[in-house]
């Protein structure tokens, strides 16, 4: 997921950040919060954790209720397993629906507005 441009230095500074400061889920800060203190955009903090986990397997979890936070329990891991594999199903059953609605689309397709 290198759709956004960071540098190591930034990756090493945010896991730093949580490494330091977020450790387990109830020190999790928010994107939000994050941004501010760090100076990064929420879509370049959300790249970073994607890399930090998938290349370089650090324990990064992310809730929408909590925020980001570095994973310290197996209870922990568990929950972001979880919460991860939802939203695939979510996001299956939005590909599905676009899909059948790309069969109705035509160069005469006509939007319903309400």
């Amino acid at each position: 997921m290198k759709f956004v441009n960071f540098n190591e230095d930034d990756k090493y500074k945010f896991l730093k950040h949580l490494k330091t400061n977020c450790r387990g889920k109830e020190n999790a800060w928010t994107g939000e919060r994050l941004k501010k203190e760090l100076g990064f955009a929420t879509v370049k903090i959300r790249a970073m954790k994607h890399e930090l986990v998938v290349q370089d397997h650090e324990p990064i979890g992310a809730t929408t209720d909590a925020g980001y936070f570095y994973i310290m329990t197996e209870d922990e891991l568990d929950n972001c397993l979880a919460d991860t594999k939802s939203r695939i199903g979510s996001l299956a059953e939005l590909a599905n629906a676009l899909e059948e609605i790309r069969s109705d689309f035509t160069k005469e397709y006509i939007p319903r507005l309400f």
